[in-house]
């Protein structure tokens, strides 16, 4: 993973972030899907949002809105709120065909 995608991966995040809880001030439950210039959103859920950027095909940036994502780890008798981390943890260590390959993974 070059330092430049991940650099990139920050920027949307941040952006998206800051778009949200700018919504959120106003009163409004949603934020427009706009990203940065070569993002493009190929999937959202409730707590989350997946992009792509046109120069890195294949490589998707998940970005998670809920509280507690993050912390803990697969050996926590009890997990946080958000099980993506524990299963990108899981992913890490133990690669499998049938599994996404996280190749980075961070809290911002």
């Amino acid at each position: 993973m070059s330092p430049e995608f991940i650099a990139e991966a920050r920027a949307i995040a941040f952006y998206r972030k800051l778009k949200v809880r700018r919504a959120r001030r106003h009163g409004e439950s949603c934020c427009d899907s706009d990203g940065l210039p070569g993002w493009n959103k190929i999937g959202y859920g409730h707590f989350g949002e997946a992009w792509e950027h046109a120069d890195h095909p294949g490589y998707v940036v998940k970005i998670s809105g809920r509280a507690g994502f993050g912390e803990g780890t697969m050996d926590d008798e009890k997990p946080r709120l958000d099980g993506w981390p524990t299963f990108a943890q899981h992913c890490q260590a133990h690669p499998h065909p049938n599994l996404p390959k996280i190749l980075h993974f961070e809290r911002l």
